[in-house]
Parts: C-alpha cells; structure tokens; sequence
C-alpha cells in the first residue's frame, strides 16, 4: 500500500471548480512534484493536503491514516511556505523551535533537537540572529529545518525557490536535493518550472485546469508526453502538422503536406487519411547542407535557413519547411553552408517523431 494516498479531491471556490478529481499516491521517502502554469489547481491541491483548505469531496491519508477533518496542527505535516514566513521577531533558533514548543516538548529537548536541525542546514552559528540578518538562501534554509524539525509524516514544499534569484536558484535546487536525499520522508512540492520539477522529483504530477494530466518520471513524461500540452509544458518542441499515410506496429508513415514523407512511431488508433499531430525535440534534429548524406532510416525534409543564433552551449538554427518554422539545437559545429538564405535539409531518427493528442 503507498504510504501518501491523494484520492479524488474536488474543491470549488464559489462558482469556478479549481480541483476536478485529484489523485495520486507516494511511496516513503519519494518526492513528488504538482507542476503546472498558474491557475492549474496545484497550490490548491497542498493546501488541501496541508488542512488549511477543506475540499468538496476526496480523501488525504498518510500512513493508512484519514486526515479528513483533522486541522493543520494535528496533521503531523511539514509545510515550507512560498515565502518562508519566518518570524521577523524570533531569533533562527526560535523559529525552528516554535513547532516543537507548540507540542509542548521539554525544553531541553526543543534545544537539541533544534541544534540537530540547524546541523542539517549548516547554519549552527546562526542560532543567535534574526531573518532579517540572512541572505535569502538562508532564510529558505532556516525555514527548511523548521519544517523538517518536527520529523513530520509528510513534508510539503510551496514553490520553494520563487523568492531567490536565477544563480541562487540553481544552487539551492542542488542544496535542497541533498537535504532532502538525506531524510525518508514522502515529500510533495508544487513549482511551475519544469526544471526545478525534472531537477528534483522521482515522479512529476502535470497538472492542467484542475485534473492531472500525466503522472511519471521526468524522462518518462519528456519521452512520452500524453498530449501536447504536456509535450509543450515539459521541454521545447517543433510541432508539424501531419496527415497519416499508413499505421502499423512497426510505425506511422505521415505526410507533411508540401515537405515530404516521414515516419513516425507507432501510435493505437490511428487511421490513413486522419490528421496527426507530430513533436520533434529541437536537439533530436541536426542542420545538415542540401543534399548531405544522412544514417539509413533517418528522416529528412529540405528546409531554408532563416537565422543562426550562437548561444556558447548550443547554436540554434532557425528554419522554415513549408508551412512550418522550426528550430534546431546542436552543440558542434554547424557545416560553413549553413547560413541564413541557404537551402538545407533537416534530419532526425524517426524513432523521434513523437505523435500526441492536439489537445491544446
């Protein structure tokens, strides 16, 4: 049985339904991700789980155990708030102390246990100071080992980073990883950016318009997106407009109308004649000069060279093929023939043709 069972929350705030049949489970020790775009459901979905929301219908249950009805502070649950909501006028110990004196605990072992949490953060010597005398990504630590201090059930994240700038970001995202690596405990945190999502999480949960929309690994739901939007959500896409020429298990032959054949994955359901909507991930293609030699049973459609953009990590090219602008990622070289105005071809391996649900 999974150790955290989300099971078919509803909740409406007056006349809109924000939460439309939420479930999903976390074994002990596993870190889940809600992400989404604004709006999608997922902050509402934590603080459900957290108790300051009662929703319409569904269940939460940690350990076996229905925390329906139960208020915040009965829950066993770390929460570590979007904005920390450190006590400006309590010292870093009592900050992190507050949990364990609500509890009641001797006070002897509020100081030790408090000690051992500042120990995990690797802020002991800053017992003493007040927030207001700590960087940003101190405070977020601070505010880490408060939550975890109570040695919860069930620890929650709220868009843990969204206070901390681009460089500090990636540096915290890295400190909180091996935080979190070192503890077992079933973890859920709600961001909208993919990478701190695929960075973090065993599993991510999309979520769109108050459903989830996939569940899975990081390079299951990058491999394997269940719809466009998902496709889109999670990594950069070139999508083509496609007509099905002939579906077996083997793959899809598809015609892109004024470019050419080619092949696809397989996909149940599909038609000839039917429309199709196909994904290509930039850095699966490769810019190559007209009329270039390509691997056997790779794709390749002719295409004209529209910009070339030299980024350090990558070069991007921009391209047109008909109706259609796409763009190619690549770290080496790109051929002197590769200019803007220059006819080219683009070429990829048709087991990167991903088919997915135009459902956006």
């Amino acid at each position: 049985m999974s150790y955290l069972e989300i099971d078919d929350l509803r909740a409406r705030y007056g006349d809109v339904t924000v939460l439309k049949g939420v479930s999903f489970a976390a074994r002990q020790g596993e870190r889940i991700c809600l992400l989404g775009p604004s709006g999608c459901g997922k902050t509402t979905t934590l603080q459900v789980m957290a108790g300051f929301i009662r929703p319409d219908s569904g269940a939460v249950r940690v350990g076996g155990r229905d925390l329906s009805g139960l208020p915040p502070e009965k829950r066993d649950i770390g929460v570590m708030f979007q904005n920390y909501a450190l006590f400006p006028h309590l010292t870093v110990h009592d900050n992190v102390a507050f949990g364990l004196r609500m509890r009641r605990l001797p006070e002897a072992e509020v100081r030790a246990k408090v000690a051992d949490a500042l120990r995990l953060v690797k802020l002991g010597h800053a017992a003493a100071k007040y927030p207001r005398a700590l960087s940003g990504g101190e405070q977020q630590r601070i505010a880490f080992a408060r939550a975890v201090v109570i040695q919860p059930r069930l620890l929650l994240l709220d868009e843990p980073f969204s206070n901390l700038d681009a460089r500090l970001r990636h540096e915290m995202r890295a400190e909180l990883l091996d935080l979190l690596s070192g503890l077992d405990i079933a973890t859920v945190m709600v961001t909208h950016d993919q990478e701190e999502a695929m960075a973090i999480a065993d599993r991510i949960a999309l979520m769109r318009a108050g459903r989830i929309e996939q569940i899975g690994t990081a390079t299951e739901i990058y491999e394997a997106p269940a719809s466009l939007f998902v496709a889109r959500f999670v990594g950069e896409s070139n999508v083509l407009d496609a007509r099905v020429v002939s579906a077996d298990a083997t793959g899809t032959k598809l015609e892109l109308p004024g470019v050419g054949g080619i092949v696809g994955r397989a996909k149940p359901g599909l038609k000839p004649g039917a429309a199709a909507t196909v994904l290509v991930r930039p850095q699966r293609m490769v810019a190559l000069p007209a009329g270039a030699a390509t691997e056997p049973g790779w794709n390749r459609i002719p295409v004209e060279v529209e910009r070339v953009m030299f980024l350090g990590h990558r070069t991007e090219t921009h391209v047109r093929a008909g109706q259609h602008r796409l763009v190619v990622w690549q770290q080496t070289a790109l051929p002197p023939a590769i200019v803007p105005g220059a006819a080219a071809i683009v070429a990829w391996q048709a087991a990167d043709t991903l088919l997915v649900d135009d459902d956006a």
